[in-house]
């Protein structure tokens, strides 16, 4: 095997990886059979499509690995029948894994409550119970945030920590 100094492997153009027209077909027939297995259910064709895109790379890598093992120079490099069924063996794993995850994990019907930033937190605790824009802003920049933070943070805390009344008036909720 030849070896490559470490200035020729990043020197190398990125090469061009082409499937074979049998695995081309064979990928296309593949994945006409999931979307019709999964078509009405969106949540599940959506892993389904994931995956396709995550096939398609590990083939990519896989060739890659085989071209760099194999001392290639060319810039085009067609993958293998066994880079590519290696790489729909371990996609369709991945697949019954996600598959499995999905269906068995409850589904989050509660809101997701993130930890606020210090420095938020201080401005909440700072605003009175109901204040403009204007005074938000000073007392953000006293805190160090800037304005375009402090308008972030009053439009993301409506309405689970804030109301806004009316344009450019907030009032807390609790």
């Amino acid at each position: 095997m030849q070896g490559f100094t470490n200035f020729q492997i990043i020197s190398m153009e990125a090469p061009q990886i082409f499937l074979v027209e049998e695995l081309e077909t064979s990928l296309i027939k593949e994945a006409i059979e999931y979307k019709h297995r999964f078509t009405e259910l969106w949540e599940e064709y959506k892993i389904v499509y994931r995956l396709g895109l995550i096939l398609f790379r590990i083939c990519m890598i896989f060739t890659s690995l085989r071209k760099y093992e194999n001392g290639d120079c060319s810039k085009d490099v067609t993958c293998t029948d066994d880079d590519f069924q290696a790489s729909l063996m371990l996609s369709d794993v991945y697949l019954q894994h996600s598959l499995l995850m999905f269906n068995n994990l409850e589904e989050n019907k509660d809101p997701i409550l993130y930890k606020m930033p210090n420095n938020k937190k201080q401005l909440l605790d700072q605003l009175p119970k109901e204040f403009q824009r204007k005074e938000a802003v000073a007392i953000g920049k006293k805190l160090g945030l800037s304005e375009r933070s402090v308008d972030d943070f009053l439009n993301n805390s409506v309405p689970m920590l804030l109301e806004k009344p009316k344009t450019g008036h907030y009032r807390k909720v609790n």
